[in-house]
C-alpha cells in the first residue's frame, strides 16, 4: 500500500517505480485499451470524412480545406454540388441548348450531373477528365468534322486566337492552351453564284393587262455561266 498525506491507496499493478507497464497490467486490461484506442481511431478517421472523403486533384488543389466546401458543395442533407457557378464556359453552352455538355442531357443550370464523369476527392494526380483525343467523335459537340476539317488535329483549330472574346471571358482557367471550349463555329464555306453570259442578250416585253397587272415575257433563256 502507497501512504502519502494519510491517506493510503492500492498500488496500480501496471505502475512499477513511476513508469507505466502495459505488461504488468491484467490481459483483459490491457485488451480493454487497446479496443478504447481502435474505436478512438475510427472515430477520427470518421470525422476527418465527413469533413472531406478525401484529397482534391490538381486543377482544383486551391479549394483545398474544410473553410473551403462551400465553394463547391450547397450544405444540406443531399449533396449539391456548385460546379456550374465556376464552369461558367458550360453553363453558357448548356443555357443555349448546344456544345458537348448538352448533348449528354444535361439540364441548364444543374450541377448534379457533373460528377458522373469528373469524380473529385480522389487523389492529388487523379484525371477529372478521361477522353482520347484521337477516339473522340466531334459530331456530338453539334459540329461534325466533313470535308476538309475530317481529319485535322485538334490543336489547328482549339487555340487561344480562335476563343471569341465573349467565350473568353467566361473561362478561369488560366492557360487558355488547355481548354478546348469557345472556339467559334467557323462560317459555312461560300456559294458559287450563277451569272449570266455578257453575250446574251435578255429580250423582255411587259404587256399590262385591263387590270392593271404588268407580267414579263422572257423572249431568250439566258445560259448559265460559272465563275
Amino acid at each position: 500500500m502507497i501512504q502519502s498525506s494519510g491517506l493510503r491507496f492500492g498500488r496500480c499493478p501496471g505502475i512499477k517505480n513511476g513508469t507505466f507497464r502495459a505488461r504488468n497490467m491484467p490481459s483483459k486490461s490491457v485488451r480493454d485499451l487497446l479496443q478504447i484506442l481502435a474505436l478512438l481511431a475510427l472515430l477520427s478517421a470518421t470525422a476527418r470524412a465527413q469533413i472531406s472523403p478525401g484529397p482534391l486533384a490538381r486543377a482544383h488543389q486551391d479549394l483545398e480545406g474544410a473553410t473551403r466546401c462551400t465553394t463547391c458543395h450547397k450544405l444540406g442533407g443531399e449533396p449539391i454540388f456548385k460546379c456550374l457557378d465556376c464552369h461558367a464556359e458550360i453553363a453558357s453552352r448548356l443555357s443555349a441548348h448546344k456544345g458537348l455538355h448538352f448533348s449528354f442531357g444535361i439540364r441548364a443550370g444543374s450541377s448534379q450531373e457533373c460528377a458522373k464523369c469528373h469524380s473529385d476527392h480522389n487523389g492529388l494526380d487523379f484525371p477529372l477528365i478521361k477522353w482520347d483525343p484521337k477516339t473522340f467523335d466531334h459530331k456530338q459537340t453539334g459540329y461534325a468534322l466533313e470535308g476538309k476539317h475530317a481529319g485535322v488535329e485538334c490543336k489547328k483549330c482549339h487555340i487561344p486566337e480562335h476563343i471569341p472574346a465573349a467565350e473568353r471571358a467566361l473561362i478561369r482557367i488560366k492557360d487558355l492552351n488547355l481548354t478546348f471550349v469557345g472556339v467559334a463555329k467557323p462560317a459555312p464555306p461560300a456559294t458559287k453564284t450563277r451569272t449570266m453570259d455578257a453575250s446574251v442578250q435578255i429580250a423582255r416585253s411587259a404587256t399590262t393587262s385591263l387590270t392593271g397587272k404588268t407580267s414579263q415575257v422572257l423572249s431568250i433563256t439566258p445560259r448559265p455561266v460559272i465563275r
